[in-house]
């Protein structure tokens, strides 16, 4: 190595420090201000709690609560073995409810026979040997000669009644539904608030029992 002079290196424990001297090197010891987020005087008295400065400790609620009561319970309804629909046709008399004909099995291409009941109500049925078939929109065109003779005008809303069983469908006037309901001005007039029927009920209750699904089937 020529001249160069290497520094002996010394193994072992280093040389004692004076009496009263701060040791050379940090001790294994930890003190509450060596721990983050804790705030303490540097002669090691914590600081006074500053709002907002570390998270609050969260406390558990285990006071109990009273359990919401059942409410008022749903009058009991049979569902409708057949589905129902309003519905208008367009202007070249074509007409659909997709969920209606989905529930039929019917898509496009699907061949129907269209033909006319003597009360003035269509019917459509699936039919291999049927004169029509669903367009690819999935509507069934109605000859405007049957349309006149049902007495169903152009962009008319009419009743559809699904008949699954038969996969058929069945078109009906607006105006059988108006002989079938009651009365709705004798049913305005006499109806009651739900308090009157049921008593106290608690709040936000009211009129629980009255919500029913539709019954018309929509898109």
């Amino acid at each position: 190595m020529g001249d160069r002079i290497v520094p002996s290196l010394t193994f072992g424990s280093g040389p004692e420090p004076a009496a009263g001297a701060p040791p050379p090197y940090p001790t294994a010891a930890r003190h509450d201000r060596d721990v983050p987020g804790n705030r303490c005087h540097p002669d090691g008295a914590p600081l006074p709690h500053v709002e907002g400065s570390t998270p609050r400790r969260r406390e558990l609620d285990l006071r109990r609560t009273e359990a919401p009561g059942p409410g008022v319970l749903a009058r009991p309804r049979t569902p409708p073995v057949r589905r129902y629909a309003v519905r208008a046709f367009d202007g070249k008399g074509r007409i659909a409810d997709r969920p209606l004909f989905g529930l039929l099995g019917w898509d496009r291409g699907t061949p129907v026979s269209i033909h006319a009941h003597d009360s003035g109500v269509l019917v459509m049925r699936r039919d291999p040997d049927g004169g029509s078939a669903l367009t690819e929109r999935v509507m069934v065109a109605v000859p405007a000669p049957l349309l006149r003779w049902c007495g169903f005008g152009s962009r008319e809303h009419v009743l559809l009644v699904a008949v699954p069983s038969l996969s058929a469908l069945v078109v009906h006037g607006l105006e059988v539904v108006d002989r079938l309901l009651p009365d709705a001005e004798r049913m305005v007039s006499e109806a009651s608030p739900v308090r009157e029927q049921l008593g106290d009920l608690p709040t936000g209750s009211a009129g629980a029992g009255a919500r029913r699904e539709p019954e018309v089937a929509g898109d």
